[in-house]
């Protein structure tokens, strides 16, 4: 064979073989996949109340105690991911594994939606760095539990696929029209991100001078363009204005803007706050950030001039949003996990490289078994821990009123909303669900007991509200003292303590069961559990 026909084959096996981003996210996906079907509670934060919420819509049809205390109505909600996959798909596979489906897709969403965006930028076959949004996979929203968020950002990255895919022309709005009204309901937020990815995209295309005058341009992004997201401007828009019940709680808890930047800078990375985490994420921050750098200082790779101006905007957003924002807390490291799939999915290798292109898949693959034994362990720790509370409330009656107490030590995060697996056991009333900004809420004869995403009550503030008056929900529709009173109101409290510490005395309760995460009390004297009281 001649050294012609030789290189002739050897560069088509390099046009078949597939790009190493694909290998790269097969091999995490399938990782994450396992974690999730092996530790389905493998994520606390907000996602049990989240997913007690989705069970309450597909069970209160049979459920007398889930029918007495809450209620269920549809309408425009945009904050809808959950509820609409996981009812459904729990009548089929169950509440855990349809929620650990959605796990799934949050984490992987967004990495395999930036090289969707890759392919439309680069070709099928180019050697671009999109691989680099699998190093994205753990980071801060996954932690807090945000999956509607999470979901519906990857959504919206497809969404801008889309979007750069199509020529410009009423053909492509009335393309995206379904596709926004879709997003605004998976969640508002989501769906704003694509918006602003477009104007982005329109932006740099006019720069280019691919758009025409500044006057042709203008009446298209106000004529044509803006029928592509009519649909979910107008829901959102009506959501807003007929919000009533599911208005948002104000955060008012004070900003440290200088200090949040850190928060930022790690929040693609960061998955949990102990040393391991810190140097995985620290790890992973070097390699894109300083790997990127270097490798464009050196003229290794360059970035897709049509997505500079997209890039900019996205880096704009990350670093000014603030920390919460019309009630929407964490807002501030929301967006740092797009910007670095986006970042990807718009480099590439200059030329050949071949040793630039093996260096690179080596730190990547090296920066994310980093990220996947530390992601693989925080999960399995946290499904033990939500298991141990699960299993725990057993010794519960159907229908019980469980209110939750922490000790200051506990780990508040993997806590938080622990009370929550209550309303999946044991069809129970939990007063901190979330109910604003989804189909569920609470019969109105429980509103002076609830509270979305209530306080994190200690035995203290307990003890000091055990003799209080309930007074009635001032707005209709919850109630900043939903505790007061509880001795009567309550059938159980159940307490995150110090882990392996002992089991704390609870005035006005007895201690029932107990393990190295919790202690669950059972209201009035030591003899069995009665029946659950009217308010």
């Amino acid at each position: 064979m001649t050294s012609g026909a030789r290189e002739h084959g050897a560069a088509e096996k390099r046009r078949r073989a597939p790009p190493a981003s694909a290998a790269i996210g097969i091999a995490a996906s399938l990782a994450v996949i396992a974690m999730f079907a092996v530790h389905p509670l493998g994520i606390a934060g907000d996602y049990p109340n989240h997913l007690a919420r989705t069970y309450i819509e597909a069970e209160i049809g049979a459920s007398a105690s889930l029918a007495t205390y809450y209620e269920v109505a549809y309408g425009l909600i945009p904050d809808l991911t959950m509820d609409l996959v996981v009812p459904r798909l729990s009548q089929l596979i169950g509440v855990y594994a349809a929620g650990a489906v959605l796990l799934c897709l949050a984490a992987l969403l967004a990495p395999w939606a930036g090289v969707a965006v890759s392919r439309r930028l680069h070709g099928a076959g180019s050697a671009s760095l999109s691989a680099l949004g699998f190093l994205a996979i753990f980071n801060l929203n996954l932690e807090f539990g945000f999956v509607n968020f999470l979901v519906s950002a990857g959504l919206a990255l497809l969404a801008f696929a889309l979007w750069i895919a199509a020529a410009p022309g009423w053909r492509r709005s009335l393309l995206i029209a379904p596709v926004s009204l879709f997003l605004v309901f998976n969640h508002a937020l989501g769906f704003l991100l694509f918006g602003y990815l477009a104007l982005l995209w329109e932006i740099g295309a006019f720069l280019r001078k691919e758009r025409g005058p500044f006057a042709a341009f203008s009446l298209d992004l106000l004529t044509r363009d803006a029928v592509a997201f009519a649909p979910g401007v107008a829901v959102l828009l009506l959501a807003l204005a007929g919000g009533g019940d599911s208005a948002l709680r104000v955060v008012d808890t004070p900003t440290d803007y200088l200090a949040s930047r850190l928060v930022v800078l790690f929040s693609p990375f960061r998955f949990h706050s102990d040393a391991q985490s810190v140097l995985t994420a620290v790890a992973a921050a070097a390699a894109v950030y300083g790997g990127v750098a270097c490798a464009l200082w050196r003229g290794v790779i360059d970035i897709d001039a049509r997505m500079k101006p997209v890039l900019a905007g996205v880096l704009a957003l990350v670093v000014l949003l603030p920390e919460h924002l019309f009630g929407i807390w964490g807002l501030h490291f929301r967006y740092g996990a797009i910007f670095v799939v986006l970042l990807g999915a718009s480099l590439r290798f200059r030329g050949p490289a071949p040793g630039a292109r093996v260096a690179t898949a080596a730190l990547v693959v090296g920066v994310l078994a980093l990220q996947l034994h530390n992601g693989w362990s925080k999960i399995a720790h946290t499904d033990d821990y939500l298991g141990e509370v699960r299993a725990g409330l057993a010794s519960m009656p159907e229908g019980a009123r469980v209110l939750q107490s922490f000790d200051p030590s506990a780990p508040l995060r993997r806590g938080t909303h622990a009370g929550a697996l209550a309303v999946i056991e044991k069809d129970a009333y939990v007063p901190s669900l979330f109910t604003n900004t989804s189909p569920v809420g609470v019969a109105p004869e429980m509103r002076a007991l609830h509270l979305p995403a209530g306080y994190r009550l200690s035995l203290g503030t307990l003890a000091a509200a055990a003799d209080s008056p309930l007074p009635p929900a001032v707005n209709g529709v919850w109630s900043e003292a939903y505790y007061f009173d509880w001795p009567r109101r309550f059938t159980h409290v159940l307490h995150m303590k110090a882990p392996d510490g002992s089991a704390p005395d609870l005035a006005g309760a007895c201690f029932e069961a107990g393990g190295r995460f919790y202690a669950l009390f059972r209201t009035g004297p030591c003899a069995p559990a009665a029946a659950p009281r009217t308010p």
